[in-house]
């Protein structure tokens, strides 16, 4: 059943929204694109970290799939240089797509996505300005990101072994069962580590933990082929592959704070 204009206002929570940052308005996109434009003031604050108050222009637009298909944030007024944690089409990176997923929480809807996904991000900007340190680490892009947030999940520290845990989390609970376990015990997953890939299924989801490591999957087997067609020993030693570079990332630590699992940034409402 089509879901209605009407209905997906609501679903997504955009007259609180509105209605909570003065500054925004919705605007025309010309197709099903939910667009929302204009100055978002904020305070906030992490566990340890000070209070902030600032305010930048953003531009949101979220897909007709919202949330399935995440939405995405600009800066607009200039107030973020281009090479601080953006996309390659400019939008901010917000994080991986499994953490902000997680930080959606159970009813996703664009006030979420402003207050637990855009906001941090902003504030991680200014306390990086104010202090020249960001307030709660690094994530890496990409895939390394959101296999970083899988080892942080799983509590793992090897990142081939959490891609390995993750597969196992996208494929059904009783075929899963039945295959080796990646720890390298020799028993089966349903007899050794079942607890902690079934955790892993439950947060995240099934349908969107697929999408994920097929996601991931790609990501290797285009790293493959670009090895497979260097020019030379030398051209290929100097590109580091897929799995090297994630043996130099192995720890969790780096997650940002506001993505950990029980963490959160707590909000002020806008001043």
């Amino acid at each position: 059943m089509t879901e209605s204009v009407a209905e997906r206002f609501r679903r997504s929570e955009i007259a609180e929204l509105l209605a909570r940052y003065p500054g925004l308005r919705l605007v025309p996109s010309g197709s099903m694109v939910l667009r929302v434009e204009g100055a978002l003031r904020f305070c906030a604050n992490g566990k340890t970290t000070e209070f902030i108050e600032d305010g930048y222009d953003i531009r949101i637009e979220a897909p007709e799939s919202f949330p399935e298909r995440m939405a995405l944030a600009w800066e607009t007024g200039g107030g973020i240089p281009t090479d601080y944690h953006k996309l390659t089409n400019g939008a901010l990176c917000l994080g991986s797509r499994v953490g902000l997923r997680l930080q959606m929480g159970g009813s996703p809807s664009l006030l979420r996505f402003v207050e637990r996904c855009v906001i941090p991000y902003l504030y991680g900007y200014s306390y990086s300005v104010k202090h020249g340190t960001p307030p709660f680490g690094e994530l890496a892009h990409g895939e390394l990101g959101s296999l970083q947030d899988l080892a942080g999940l799983l509590g793992v520290d090897d990142l081939a072994l959490a891609a390995r845990y993750g597969t196992l989390a996208a494929t059904k609970r009783r075929r899963a069962n039945k295959q080796p376990c990646p720890c390298g015990s020799g028993r089966r997953l349903g007899r050794c580590h079942n607890r902690k890939v079934n955790a892993l299924r439950g947060r995240v989801g099934r349908t969107v933990l697929a999408a994920e490591m097929r996601t991931i999957a790609l990501a290797f087997r285009e790293q493959a082929r670009g090895n497979d067609i260097a020019t030379s020993r030398e051209a290929a030693a100097s590109r580091p592959s897929v799995l090297e570079m994630i043996r130099e990332m192995r720890r969790s630590a780096s997650i940002p704070e506001w993505i950990r699992p029980g963490s959160y940034v707590p909000l002020q409402e806008p001043a």
